[in-house]
């Protein structure tokens, strides 16, 4: 599969990450559930086979590991800087929390984004590329 030379990037998506707000997270959250969980299974199947057949489940378990620390964390680092505090507004820590199967499939898919049919993609990039493609 072929993506247009506009396309959201692993690498462009990542950048972005740190920086969604609880009005981004929100609507990530909510394209995500109207996608309907059934496709969802597929497409999550589909990128398990993709990773299996490929060698590459480690490396993708090292990305959810990552995004899912980011998910979890309390402050962000680069709050010591801006004095701003330490701390994430308890409501955007929820927030991501809530966002954070989206945001898992969206890394599973610009992962995998050469190797992924393209309704599985379509179906886990879409929420996060919806905001911030």
């Amino acid at each position: 599969m072929t993506l247009p030379d506009a396309a959201l990037t692993l690498a462009t998506y990542l950048e972005a990450l740190p920086g969604l707000d609880e009005q981004q997270l929100m609507e990530i959250s909510a394209v995500h559930r109207g996608i309907g969980a059934e496709a969802l299974g597929v497409a999550r199947s589909a990128a398990a086979d993709v990773a299996r057949a490929g060698g590459l489940l480690d490396e993708l378990q090292a990305l959810h590991i990552t995004i899912a620390q980011w998910v979890g964390a309390r402050y962000a680092k680069s709050r010591r800087y801006t004095g701003e505090g330490f701390n994430d507004p308890p409501v955007l820590i929820d927030l991501r929390e809530q966002a954070r199967p989206a945001l898992l499939d969206a890394a599973t898919a610009l992962f995998l984004v050469d190797r992924l049919p393209r309704d599985a993609f379509d179906a886990l990039v879409g929420p996060v590329d919806s905001v911030i493609g």
